[in-house]
């Protein structure tokens, strides 16, 4: 009987030493696969700030398909989509960085302006007052507002809107 139950520890010891081990592997990879798709997203860096977007994007594309989480990859693979006139892909990028972790207010100073482009005009007043929500005196998402609220036909709301950003600045 004692035989039976000193083998059982023996087993749980064991699966729990492979479980541990298991657990330091994924964790190296893990730590690996981040820092190779940050080198890859820091090479993007490069390209943007030399305006070669479609090199950008690649080198976005491939940080990205190391490491998925990488939220940074997302955000700035949407504003070199934004500057190749891609604004579909800009905003879907947008959202994916929302998605990983950027933050909101991060997303939203960039995402309306695609949305505005495809003529979004509802999601782009969503994201430009979700703006001045936490910042209410930013006289640039003011005047976004009141450019959206012209296209959108509220004039009103748009004459209100340049009000605000004009005493805003």
């Amino acid at each position: 009987m004692s035989r039976s139950v000193s083998s059982k520890f023996v087993i749980v010891g064991l699966l729990a030493l492979l479980t541990c081990s298991f657990a330091l592997s994924t964790n190296a990879q893990t730590r690996r696969e981040r820092n190779q798709s940050e080198q890859a997203a820091r090479e993007a860096d490069r390209m943007a700030s030399q305006k070669n977007y479609r090199g950008a994007v690649e080198g976005y594309a491939k940080a990205i398909t190391i490491w998925q989480g990488n939220a940074d990859a997302h955000l700035n693979k949407g504003k070199a989509h934004f500057f190749l006139d891609e604004y579909d892909l800009a905003v879907t990028e947008y959202g994916l960085a929302l998605q990983h972790g950027s933050k909101p207010l991060d997303v939203y100073k960039l995402r309306w302006s695609a949305l505005e482009k495809l003529k979004r005009y509802d999601e782009a007043i969503a994201d430009v007052n979700n703006v001045l929500k936490a910042e209410p005196s930013n006289g640039q998402f003011a005047l976004a507002a009141a450019e959206i609220n012209f296209g959108r036909g509220n004039y009103q709301e748009a004459a209100n809107a340049y009000q605000k950003a004009i005493l805003s600045s």
